[in-house]
C-alpha cells in the first residue's frame, strides 16, 4: 500500500503535466489588420469608450460619427485593445444574454440634450432642449476557433422648437473571423455609417434648412495567410455613398444625387512580426469610385480612380501599450481632366497607453481625402487627432475628457478649415444595470470664409439601463 506522502506527491506531479501541455496547445489567435486606405479617426467618446471597454462591454454613441465622412474605403476598427478580467465580485459589471455560443450586451440612455447654437450658426444663434435616446449593442461569441462581434450605436436627439436640427447618428458593424487552417483565416465584414452635416460643411449650400443626411455602408472579404515570421493579407470590398436632399428656403430642394457613388476596394498588406511586440506592416491599396451621374452639377466628371500607400508598425496588446500608428500617402485620379489630381501625406492610427490600471489615455490621427462640389476644386485635404482620457475615480465612477483638432484644406480654391471639439463626462454605475451619465461637448469652428465661424456648446444629462 503507497503512502499518503508518495499519493500527494504523485496527484501533484499529474497537476502540473497536466497544466503545462495546456498551457502548450494554446496559440494566439490570428489578429485582423485594418485596411489604412482612409481610417476613420476616433474621437471624443468614442475612443474613451474603446479604452474602457474591459469593464464597459457597450459601445457609447459615437460622438464624433461625422468624420468618417467620404471616406476613400471602408473604415476596418484597430484590433481590440485587451480586455480587463472582470472581477465575480464586482457589483457592477453588465452581465450581459446567453444566445447560445454568444454574449449579447444591450443598453439604452434617454435624457435631455441642450444646445446653445443648435444651428451651428455664425449669427442669429438659437439655443434649445430635446430628448436624447441612445441605444447602443455589443455581441460577442465565445467559439473556440472561429471568431463572431457585432457592435453598433446611436445618437437621436428630437429638439423641442428646432425639429429641423433633429440629430441622427448611428453606426453599426459586424465581423466573422473563420480560421481555415491554423496559418490561414477568412475574414467577412459589414458596416453602415449614418450622419448628418449643417450648412456650415462646404458642400452644403449656405442657406440650408436643417441637416443633410449621409449614408455610407459596405461589405469585404479579406484572406489572411501566416508564412513564417510574415502574414500576408489580401481584401477586396464594396462601399456604397448616399447623400440625402437638401432644403432650401422657398420651400425648394437642393437634390445631392450627383454626388451618389460606388466605391470598390483592392488591398494587399504585408506584416512582418519575428517578435511578438512589434509587426512593422506596409499596405497597398487601390480604390476606384463610380459616381451615380456621369456628370455632376457643373458638369464635371468625377468619377476617378484611387490610390493609397501606407508604412506604419502594430503594438501586440499588452497591459501598457496596444495599437498601430504610420503614414499614408494617398491620390486620386479624376476623370474630367479639368480636375486636376488630388493627393495628400499624412499621420494614420491609434495607440493606447495605460500608465496604472486606473487609466487609459488614447491617441488617434486620421489623413484622408474628401469630395467637393465647387466647379474649382477636385476636393479637400484632411488631417484629425485626438486624445482621450478615461480615469476611474472610483469603482463604479468614471471620468472621461478628450480634445480633438481637424483641418481641412481645399484645394483649387483658398478655403481652410479648423475645428476643435473638447469633451468633459462622467459616467456613474449605480447597478449593473443603472447608470446615471452627463457630458459637455465644445466645438469651435474657424474658416476663412466670412461669415462661416461658430462656437456651439451642448451639456446633456440621462440614465442608461443595461441588461
Amino acid at each position: 500500500m503507497l503512502c499518503p506522502r508518495l499519493i500527494v506527491i504523485s496527484a501533484a506531479t499529474a497537476i502540473m503535466l497536466a497544466a503545462g501541455q495546456a498551457h502548450a496547445q494554446s496559440a494566439d489567435e490570428l489578429r485582423p489588420t485594418i485596411w489604412d486606405a482612409e481610417d476613420e479617426i476616433a474621437g471624443g467618446e468614442t475612443a474613451a469608450s474603446t479604452a474602457e471597454s474591459g469593464t464597459e462591454p457597450v459601445p457609447p454613441p459615437g460622438a464624433d460619427i461625422r468624420q468618417t465622412l467620404l471616406e476613400v474605403s471602408p473604415a476596418e476598427p484597430l484590433p481590440p485593445l485587451p480586455r480587463r478580467r472582470i472581477a465575480e465580485d464586482d457589483a457592477y459589471a453588465p452581465l450581459g444574454w446567453r444566445i447560445g455560443n454568444m454574449t449579447a450586451f444591450f443598453a439604452l440612455e434617454t435624457g435631455a440634450n441642450f444646445t446653445d447654437n443648435v444651428q451651428q450658426s455664425n449669427t442669429g444663434r438659437k439655443s434649445d432642449i430635446g430628448l436624447l435616446l441612445a441605444p447602443k449593442f455589443n455581441i460577442e461569441s465565445d467559439w473556440s476557433r472561429h471568431k463572431f462581434t457585432a457592435q453598433g450605436n446611436g445618437q437621436f436627439v428630437r429638439y423641442r422648437d428646432e425639429s429641423d436640427y433633429d440629430t441622427e447618428e448611428a453606426e453599426a458593424r459586424a465581423e466573422l473571423r473563420l480560421e481555415v487552417l491554423r496559418t490561414t483565416a477568412i475574414d467577412l465584414a459589414g458596416f453602415y455609417i449614418l450622419t448628418q452635416d449643417t450648412a456650415s460643411a462646404i458642400d452644403v449650400p449656405d442657406d440650408a434648412i436643417g441637416t443633410r443626411n449621409e449614408s455610407f455602408y459596405g461589405a469585404s472579404i479579406a484572406l489572411e495567410q501566416i508564412t513564417g515570421d510574415f502574414t500576408t493579407r489580401l481584401k477586396t470590398g464594396v462601399s456604397r455613398e448616399y447623400y440625402g436632399d437638401v432644403t432650401l428656403p422657398n420651400n425648394t430642394v437642393d437634390s445631392n444625387t450627383d454626388q451618389n457613388y460606388y466605391e470598390l476596394g483592392f488591398s494587399w498588406r504585408t506584416t512582418y512580426a519575428p517578435t511578438p511586440n512589434l509587426r512593422p506592416f506596409v499596405e497597398l491599396a487601390y480604390l476606384p469610385r463610380h459616381r451615380d451621374k456621369k456628370e455632376d452639377r457643373n458638369g464635371l466628371s468625377r468619377s476617378s480612380d484611387g490610390y493609397a500607400a501606407t508604412l506604419g508598425v502594430g503594438f501586440d496588446p499588452s497591459p501598457i501599450w496596444s495599437g498601430e500608428f504610420g503614414l499614408i500617402y494617398m491620390l486620386r485620379d479624376y476623370d474630367d481632366p479639368a480636375l486636376d489630381p488630388l493627393a495628400t501625406f499624412g499621420p494614420i492610427g491609434r495607440v493606447t497607453w495605460r500608465p496604472t490600471a486606473l487609466t487609459d489615455l488614447t491617441l488617434s490621427a486620421a489623413t484622408y481625402l474628401d469630395e467637393a462640389t465647387d466647379p474649382n476644386s477636385s476636393g479637400t485635404r484632411n488631417w484629425a487627432a485626438d486624445l482621450d482620457l478615461v480615469h476611474a475615480l472610483r469603482e463604479n465612477l468614471k471620468l472621461l475628457a478628450g480634445v480633438g483638432v481637424t483641418y481641412q484644406d481645399t484645394q483649387g480654391i483658398d478655403v481652410t478649415d479648423v475645428t476643435l471639439d473638447a469633451n468633459l463626462g462622467l459616467t456613474w454605475q449605480i447597478t449593473r444595470w443603472l447608470a446615471w451619465k452627463a457630458d459637455y461637448d465644445f466645438t469651435w469652428f474657424n474658416s476663412n470664409l466670412e461669415n462661416s465661424d461658430y462656437t456651439e456648446n451642448q451639456v446633456s444629462v440621462g440614465l442608461e439601463i443595461r441588461n
